[in-house]
């Protein structure tokens, strides 16, 4: 496996200078590791984030396309052949966007072989994430966009001083895997030790 940690600091400012004021740390940390898991070959890339507001409260407004995405290769995508699937069984745009469920396949043959990749939404509570996926090869899961989604009450986050918010994310990058088998091989490979 390869792990790195990254940080970042959020201006209160639209641009850097020596006078910006840092109203928010992010931390995170991205593992990619190669694991077998029930007899077949994965790549899992995970995302930890921990955002810590510093100083005064800092918030994220309710937008519609923030959060963990990936852009597919056209193969993966509807529009052109490929197939989303997600764990609450709806599939392409029509069947999950603006849902919710612990993950979305992306799937389709690529130079003669089937494969997928798997968005994974690692969070609990009340920060489960909304999916955004387009048919043309966008999928995104949003922990914000609650009213973007629903038309009901805001996502907006609003982290107090010194409190913190977690986010964490992954991708399964897979062969050709059975549709009924699809949530035991993405369950196991996010929850292997890193």
């Amino acid at each position: 496996a390869v792990r790195f940690t990254f940080a970042a600091e959020y201006l209160a400012e639209p641009e850097d200078s020596p006078t910006a004021t840092v109203v928010c740390h992010e931390e995170s940390t991205v593992t990619i590791a190669d694991r077998s898991v029930a007899g077949k070959d994965v790549r899992v890339v995970t995302w930890d984030a921990r955002l810590t507001a510093v100083g005064k409260p800092v918030t994220f407004a309710d937008v519609e396309e923030m959060g963990f995405g990936i852009r597919l290769v056209k193969e993966l995508a509807p529009k052109w052949g490929g197939r989303y699937l997600a764990a609450h069984g709806g599939q392409d745009e029509k069947g999950i966007f603006g849902t919710q469920a612990d993950w979305v396949d992306a799937s389709g043959e690529v130079a003669g072989e089937r494969v997928g990749v798997t968005l994974v939404d690692r969070g609990a509570g009340a920060r489960r994430a909304f999916l955004h996926a387009r048919d043309y090869g966008w999928l995104l899961a949003n922990a914000f966009g609650r009213r973007s989604y629903t038309q009901g009450e805001s996502g907006a986050v609003t982290i107090p001083p010194g409190g913190q918010l977690s986010l964490q994310y992954a991708l399964v990058l897979h062969g050709d895997v059975p549709d009924d088998a699809l949530a035991e091989l993405v369950a196991a490979a996010v929850s292997a030790p890193r």
